[in-house]
């Protein structure tokens, strides 16, 4: 599985001072995934309406249904939570992306086109923008798909030694052999941590 870092080193690089929409879209698109271990489907589902933010933690309430989600489960809560290096920090360049979207945004779907008339966007364009990312980062796109986010992100926070229950609550799994089987892959090169977004980007 590819290396969490090698992502979040080209993230950096996009100052949050400086950065253009497209390039603003790409990396809050990219730091919602990997913090999150959630699908690109999830990411689509975010509605600023069922947005919820206390203090330094925002909290995305899912209304529909999602992929592999018996129809009665109820679906916990995605949580987003600070992170002291800014140019890392997904609730600072969410709260940017907010911004600089309020003067146009038409629609209450979190995502948005940065190309006029900026229409809300869907599932698989999510997933190019987190494909544009992986390429600029120098990640092989051949070897790894978009949804390969889940797993990077999962096999770092347990690299982290962050406890199992964790993260399956995040990723919203109730069976442990699902993490084992299918996401707990070795890191190509690559402390436990109070939030499961900390053991990502630390």
């Amino acid at each position: 599985m590819w290396d969490v870092n090698i992502v979040l080193n080209y993230v950096k690089t996009l100052s949050l001072s400086s950065i253009t929409l497209k390039d603003l879209t790409i990396k809050l698109c990219m730091l919602m995934a990997l913090t999150s271990a959630q699908r690109c489907q999830t990411l689509y589902l975010f509605n600023i309406d069922d947005m919820e933010c206390v203090g330094d933690v925002y909290t995305f309430h899912l209304k529909e249904h999602i992929k592999q989600s018996r129809p009665s489960y109820k679906v916990a809560p995605v949580v987003f939570h600070r992170f002291s290096e800014e140019n890392l920090c997904v609730v600072r360049t969410l709260e940017t992306y907010l911004h600089r979207t309020a003067a146009f945004r038409n629609d209450s779907k979190l995502f948005l086109s940065f190309i006029k008339p900026h229409r809300a966007v869907s599932k698989d364009t999510i997933g190019r923008w987190i494909k544009i990312c992986m390429i600029r980062s120098g990640l092989d796109v051949a070897l790894y798909k978009p949804h390969s986010t889940r797993s990077a992100s999962v096999s770092k926070a347990k690299a982290k030694s962050l406890p199992i229950e964790s993260i399956m609550a995040q990723a919203g799994w109730t069976a442990p052999s699902t993490f084992t089987v299918f996401y707990d892959m070795p890191i190509v090169q690559d402390n436990f941590s109070k939030t499961y977004s900390h053991a990502v980007l630390s």
